[in-house]
């Protein structure tokens, strides 16, 4: 089976608390139409005590490859069961149905019928790992008592039957299973070696040549780990529930409804199977802080609406791309046709401010001054038009000549190293050529319109 933990990780080191967290978390996917509940209980049950006794010393157990071979039970229980490969996993859960036929067992048996068959009992609850008693010896002769795997797996099974007895107690269960029993014709007595969140005496022996005894030299705690509520009655169905070792219910990734349900409880009536283990550490806290079934982290009502609100998000997304996806690209077409051809005023305008340039008229000395071409005043440009003021060519004169001569900048690289005012004409427009003329025709005509001009003021 490529789809085995122990493939990609180490059962020891860092790698051990990673094999922890899937063995308890991710339980096998389940169809509708395939559940097996019994099966599939059994499964989760063995996950739990992987985690709890095959990752201890990241050793494999001397037992555990001959009994695999055996029980295709234990190998399909190593599963990665990883999301997105259900198919796989539905596919090796088939092959090992059909292996488990040919041992004689049915898939469909209940998960009591499961557990305490000969192939359980003889491959995995009778290996000392697993089991509840130790060797167990004759009373009389103190010799290693004789029994099968099914006997000793049998001895780790304790049965608390509150509808026959409403008064007994599970530690009174425990502690009347204990001491000499009958095997056969002889009594036996048994050695505690392990259980759990029961306090299980824990004896030491003393022998002598007369006579051997028992005293309690301490107790064992074990806490619970799994709890099965078995078939009973007309009911066909069986759910699972697994625990920490410091008593919280421990939440799945996936909870298949064909054998996880938390509505039900132990105090209801039924027929119920409960796994313990050793407690291996003594500050674990108080198990009964938490609750028999652990609350979801939102309620099933919030998670409908977070849904809603999920899918609503997701139509409102798809129907804003829709919308604005097929306008992108006219208006990028649009775009590209304006930054090409310049539209036909402009053009215009262009052309005859180069003609203007190129080719002065022969009379634009006599011409009065024409408004400053700004680009604002451009046909067809986006800058608001601004009309500048018209001022007659002899006012100029006088407003130039009133008052205290300005030197005019010496002008050595042309008109671009002139400085202009706002109303000031431009270098290269009609007025600034005008301007020249008339300075070349008489500098006698410019100095007695000055003193002229001077004169009117005075």
């Amino acid at each position: 089976m490529n789809n085995d933990i122990r493939s990609r990780y180490k059962l020891a080191g860092p790698h051990a608390a990673i094999v922890a967290h899937i063995l308890e978390s991710r339980d096998q996917p389940a169809s509708k139409n395939a559940a097996l509940p019994g099966f599939d209980c059994l499964i989760v049950v063995l996950r739990r005590i992987y985690s709890l006794v095959m990752l201890a010393d990241g050793k494999p157990l001397g037992w555990l490859k001959a009994s695999e071979e055996q029980n295709p039970l234990l190998r399909f229980a190593w599963h990665l069961f990883e999301n997105g490969k259900e198919e796989e996993a539905f596919s090796d859960r088939k092959q090992i149905l059909n292996a488990l036929q040919s041992k004689g067992l049915s898939g469909r048996s209940s998960f009591e019928a499961l557990c305490t068959s000969s192939l359980m009992n003889e491959t995995f609850w009778s290996q000392d790992d697993f089991r509840l008693t130790d060797i167990l010896y004759y009373m009389d002769s103190r010799e290693e008592a004789e029994g099968s795997r099914d006997e000793t797996a049998r001895d780790s099974l304790l049965e608390l039957n509150i509808a026959e007895n409403p008064s007994l107690t599970l530690q009174e269960v425990v502690d009347n299973s204990f001491g000499p029993k009958t095997r056969g014709d002889k009594q036996v007595i048994l050695d505690i070696n392990g259980l759990r969140s029961l306090h299980l005496p824990i004896f030491g022996r003393e022998m002598d040549q007369t006579h051997g005894t028992f005293e309690i030299i301490g107790y064992n705690e074990y806490f619970i780990m799994a709890i099965v509520r078995l078939r009973h009655g007309d009911s066909s169905q069986e759910y699972v529930r697994t625990y920490k070792d410091h008593g919280a219910n421990i939440i799945a990734q996936r909870e298949p409804s064909s054998y996880v349900d938390n509505k039900w409880s132990i105090k209801d009536s039924g027929k119920y199977m409960l796994f313990y283990c050793l407690k291996t550490f003594n500050e674990s806290g108080d198990p009964s802080c938490f609750p028999e079934v652990a609350e979801p982290p939102i309620s099933e009502a919030e998670a409908l609406l977070l849904r809603d609100i999920d899918e609503h998000l997701k139509g409102l997304i798809a129907r804003m791309n829709m919308q604005t996806s097929p306008q992108t690209e006219p208006q990028a077409k649009s775009k590209s046709k304006s930054g090409k051809q310049p539209s036909a005023p402009a053009a215009d305008a262009a052309q005859s401010s180069q003609e203007g340039l190129s080719k002065p008229s022969p009379d634009l000395a006599t011409r009065p001054p024409s408004s400053p071409s700004h680009p604002e005043n451009i046909p067809g440009s986006s800058v608001p038009q601004k009309r500048t003021p018209q001022v007659p060519q002899d006012e100029v004169f006088q407003q130039q000549g009133a008052g205290k001569k300005r030197r005019k900048p010496r002008n050595r690289n042309g008109p671009q190293n002139r400085e202009h005012r706002q109303d000031d004409p431009k270098p290269g427009d009609p007025q600034d050529q005008s301007k020249a003329k008339l300075s070349q025709a008489s500098k006698a005509d410019r100095a007695e319109q000055s003193r002229n001009a001077r004169r009117g003021d005075d």
